[in-house]
């Protein structure tokens, strides 16, 4: 699980299948610019 201030994307791998969570909910679920990053990492793995 990555944290930031802003919310957190969290990963979890299930063979091949990748369920990302997206949890911001202080935004309503939005995307900070940190959160788009973590996404992007989280999809490259």
């Amino acid at each position: 699980m990555n944290a930031v201030s802003e919310g957190y994307v969290r990963h979890e791998r299930d063979g091949r299948i990748l369920r990302i969570t997206i949890d911001n909910p202080a935004k309503k679920n939005s995307f900070s610019p940190e959160m788009m990053q973590q996404l992007h990492l989280n999809a490259a793995r």
